[in-house]
């Protein structure tokens, strides 16, 4: 199965459910004969790639774009949607959280009749097997949207809080409204998806779908963010250890040059000849983002000596992965950023949004780790290093437990800069664990309610039941 513009009549009806100002009050589809839109492993199937499709929207790489500036990882240009995130004063009328809300409920939505039909037995030519492969790749897209809400407009970093999201896990079939679930309900429904994904899910998949491994690699990232960190740290171990072909790259400038290599846990599809872009080259090229100053000096300080980086970047004297992205005559390419090599017209590959990555998983394996009782900080260091030793840079030492959790924080940034944005989560969650004052790094973040983004007005306009986060 390719994943493309589906050119199946369901998908064209099913996509009518993303028009709805509000997807928390989302156009009944059931309209559609509901009992005829699962009724055979390809419907199935069809179904599951409405939701892929809306992991690519233009709107999704500007709000990473967006996130990048508000973590303090990039400073950020004056591109659609981009006020307030430099400063971390987005308002709930930014047009980005409208789209980025509505398209994640839509994915949900979609999910939601697939698993209802496959677990009515509707998809008749196909055994339990597939059956519930099938419903793990739909119930992994739930999860993972679920949680993308809940860190975008949810305190998640607060078990205790009520100021979760909205839990869909059935279809909408009617316009309702419904309030906000606890932070510990949303984490209890993503853990209960991704268990039984990675569990029951599909093994030898394209790496633009969800199979068993990115199920468990999401499990072990929820695990980390709950704060149970023995399961977070034995459920990464298991991902970095798979049989299921999901490697780091020998050579680090193949993981964005091939896509889909064997690196890449989950990104999503993209074919510029059939121009289905993911607009990675406009949202991440060095005209909308630049890295910041406090950025550019930890890659400077990386090979030991502070201050020996040229400004230009087209010198030795940084991280190599910073190199890499922005080196002005090598590697950067035509989009001032070696991590997005295509042009928007190019005949030779298409860029992407890489979601899940293996090496997230050897950090979040490390982290885990260090925060574990009883964990061996020695290994934790050693997963760490091995992802400097692939791009030549100086092994780390161990000092102490507080220092190797900064290098473990400062390390997947170097790593995972200019992707999805994940400095900003991890710079609030060590925030809150009490290992780093965030307003050292970002001096606007004055505020823990600041850390949570505002709910769109257009979500609270179509839902009666919702209330705004705090501060806004």
């Amino acid at each position: 199965m390719k994943l493309k513009n589906i050119k199946f009549t369901i998908v064209l009806c099913i996509l009518i459910s993303s028009v709805s100002c509000s997807i928390d009050n989302i156009e009944p589809i059931n309209q559609l004969t509901e009992e005829n839109v699962i009724h055979n492993e390809k419907s199935a199937e069809a179904m599951l790639n409405t939701s892929y499709i809306k992991f690519r929207e233009f709107f999704f790489s500007n709000f990473y774009a967006g996130l990048m500036g508000a973590g303090g990882e990039q400073t950020i240009g004056n591109f659609y949607g981009s006020q307030g995130f430099n400063q971390n004063t987005v308002q709930d009328d930014n047009i980005l959280l409208a789209d980025n809300y509505n398209n994640l409920y839509t994915a949900i939505n979609n999910a939601n009749f697939a698993i209802d039909g496959l677990e009515k037995g509707k998809a008749t030519d196909i055994g339990e097997v597939r059956t519930n492969e099938l419903i793990s790749e739909a119930k992994t897209i739930r999860a993972f949207s679920h949680f993308l809400l809940l860190r975008q407009f949810g305190q998640f970093f607060d078990l205790n809080s009520d100021y979760g999201i909205v839990l869909r896990l059935e279809p909408a079939r009617k316009f309702e409204s419904l309030p906000r679930n606890t932070v510990q309900e949303c984490y209890d429904a993503i853990l209960d998806d991704l268990k039984f994904a990675s569990q029951n899910g599909s093994s030898g998949v394209a790496h633009y779908y969800f199979s068993a491994v990115t199920a468990k690699a999401l499990l072990s990232k929820v695990y980390l963010y709950t704060g149970d960190f023995t399961n977070a740290a034995s459920t990464a171990l298991e991902v970095i250890n798979n049989a299921d072909g999901y490697n780091l790259a020998d050579d680090y400038g193949t993981i964005f040059t091939s896509n889909f290599g064997e690196e890449i846990l989950f990104s999503v599809y993209g074919n510029s000849v059939e121009g289905e872009y993911t607009y990675a080259d406009v949202s991440f090229g060095r005209y909308n983002i630049s890295p910041s100053p406090y950025f550019r000096a930890l890659a400077d300080a990386q090979d030991g000596i502070p201050g020996d980086g040229d400004p230009s970047y087209n010198t030795a004297g940084y991280d190599a992965r910073f190199l890499y992205a922005y080196n002005a005559f090598d590697t950067a390419g035509p989009n001032s950023n070696g991590k997005i090599p295509f042009s928007s017209n190019s005949t030779e590959g298409v860029n992407t949004i890489i979601y899940l990555r293996l090496a997230e998983f050897y950090l979040v394996y490390a982290e885990a780790e260090a925060r574990r009782a009883g964990g061996d900080l020695d290994d934790a260091l050693a997963k760490l290093n091995i992802l400097r030793d692939r791009v030549g840079m100086p092994l780390k030492t161990l000092s102490t437990k507080e220092m190797l959790l900064q290098n473990i924080r400062e390390e997947k940034m170097l790593e995972l800069f200019s992707e999805t944005g994940e400095t900003w989560y991890d710079l609030i969650r060590y925030d809150r664990l009490g290992d780093v004052d965030a307003s050292t790094i970002k001096s606007t973040l004055n505020s823990v309610e600041q850390y949570v983004l505002p709910i769109p007005r257009t979500a609270l306009a179509g839902n009666s039941e919702l209330i705004q986060n705090p501060g806004y």
